[in-house]
């Protein structure tokens, strides 16, 4: 079959606007979770909150980047609080060293 015979099968089962489309669903992976306590843990969170399962793993993995950023925020705020004053100059540089 040539390419064009193949676009017209396409077309024809009204597959060609699926395939222009940036992520047509039957491209879409699944993920395949392999560790029995991951698999439980994802289906006991499903439940308690009344979603399906791929939801569920979404919203952990979302909240936990969330989470990460901000830890990553704070800390490069507490450094910088920790290093310079008020008017963003080095602290402790007019107090003598310590012994």
């Amino acid at each position: 079959m040539n390419r064009q015979a193949g676009l017209e099968k396409f077309r024809h089962h009204g597959l060609l606007a699926q395939l222009e489309k940036p992520n047509p669903p039957w491209l879409l992976m699944s993920l395949n979770i392999r560790n029995p306590q991951v698999r439980e843990l994802a289906a006991e969170l499903a439940r308690l909150r009344g979603v399906s399962l791929g939801q569920a793993v979404l919203d952990a993995v979302q909240n936990a980047l969330q989470r990460e950023n901000m830890d990553r925020q704070v800390s490069s705020a507490d450094h910088a609080a920790m290093l310079y004053d008020d008017q963003g100059l080095p602290k402790g540089l007019d107090e003598p060293p310590s012994p």
